[in-house]
């Protein structure tokens, strides 16, 4: 089925047309006034795959004056939803005069945004909706997003639960869209990084977390409860099968995304080399999975206290810093440098570290690690030039 947001005063007495579209495989949902009509479509905009828009109809539902006014409010509307990437097939049909005979300003304003166009399709004419309703059969089935938002549609409407994703709703279709052509790694870690944003919102994940340094990485340690300062007094209030789905994703995504230090899985030469796609495939497929579980969560928890109440902050005991000799051995063209310490391990250094501490090839360091376990290796803490 078809759905049609129709924005028009009168369509409710237009009822026969709203049966004849239904044998067309077409759904009309009506609204006679621009302010309802645009906020239907601004939260449910996945819910349609088209918009047909009257000439002159009521601004809001407590003005009863019909004016033009309302269809340049829905014009200007249906511009700013185009910025953010929602894109819609929109057909003006209008039995005003000013609309259908003459040449209106708004119509030639916005006529860029509309369809057929910029058609004005005759309410008064017979013919007027049987051609119209062709018009849109023939969008929608070329149109790339209809297409992906019916395909993925139970994806979509999981996504509409969590706010914080609504701003890469374009970036969204788009992943779907080049699934098989495009490797976009970064806008995955993009929408990761606002699904933990709305998992704070509600205090899933502690409120703050994701202002913290390696936030990202410690979220995904702190949801699968690995994390060392926190612990969930309810273990599995997230299931373990889509705790190990992000931790393995994200890990992929987080190598893949960066192209700099020293990389554990080297994602970016291994997707040079081996160029079947199926790597990312399955990344973007295991994003959907994650969406789909959290968003469902999130619209199942709304209750910040109780959310709160499935974590503890642990009790952290401070133990004295442990710094060990080091030789810095080299400097590669990227900068970073290469540490190896007493006990055989080899470290990567970043180019600020260098050059705080001047550092030269073969000079004795001291250093104290830390070891990052989404990568699987140890980061340097902090340097000594002496261990005084």
């Amino acid at each position: 089925m078809i759905n049609v947001l129709w924005l028009d005063d009168e369509h409710k007495v237009f009822q026969p047309l709203k049966d004849a579209a239904i044998m067309e495989n077409i759904q009309l949902v009506g609204y006679d006034n621009a302010e309802d009509g645009l906020l239907e479509l601004t939260n449910n905009f996945n819910h349609y795959d088209a918009v047909i828009l009257d000439g002159i109809f009521f601004t809001d539902k407590t003005n009863s004056k019909q004016t033009d006014e309302a269809f340049g409010n829905v014009a200007k509307g249906l511009l700013e939803l185009r910025t953010k990437g929602f894109i819609i097939p929109v057909f003006i049909y209008s039995g005003q005069p000013s609309f259908v005979k003459d040449s209106h300003s708004y119509v030639n304003l916005f006529k860029d945004e509309f369809s057929a166009n910029g058609r004005v399709f005759d309410k008064t004419d017979d013919d007027g909706m049987p051609e119209l309703l062709l018009h849109i059969k023939e969008a929608v089935k070329d149109n790339v997003y209809t297409k992906i938002r019916h395909q993925y549609s139970d994806v979509f409407k999981y996504v509409s639960y969590i706010p914080t994703l609504d701003k890469h709703y374009g970036n969204f279709l788009e992943l779907l869209k080049n699934i098989d052509t495009d490797q976009e790694l970064t806008k995955v870690r993009m929408i990761i990084e606002s699904l933990f944003k709305a998992l704070a919102d509600i205090n899933i994940i502690p409120q703050g977390f994701t202002e913290e340094k390696g936030w990202i990485n410690g979220t995904s340690l702190f949801i699968s409860g690995k994390h060392s300062d926190y612990e969930f007094t309810q273990p599995d209030f997230i299931h373990p099968t889509i705790c190990e789905t992000l931790y393995r994703v994200l890990n992929i995504v987080q190598d893949g995304s960066h192209n700099e230090g020293s990389l554990k899985l080297k994602v970016d030469d291994y997707s040079r080399k081996y160029a079947s796609g199926y790597l990312y495939k399955s990344v973007v497929y295991g994003l959907l999975e994650i969406l789909c579980y959290f968003g469902e969560l999130i619209k199942n928890n709304q209750n910040v206290e109780e959310n709160q109440s499935r974590w503890n902050k642990k009790e952290i005991v401070k133990t004295e810093e442990v710094f060990i000799e080091a030789i810095f051995q080299s400097i590669n063209e990227a900068n970073w440098g290469t540490i190896k310490c007493i006990d055989g391990k080899e470290v990567s250094v970043h180019p600020k570290s260098i050059e705080t501490h001047n550092l030269a090839i073969g000079e004795i360091i001291w250093v104290s690690l830390e070891f990052n376990e989404p990568k699987n290796k140890y980061h340097i803490k902090n340097i000594k030039k002496n261990n005084g």
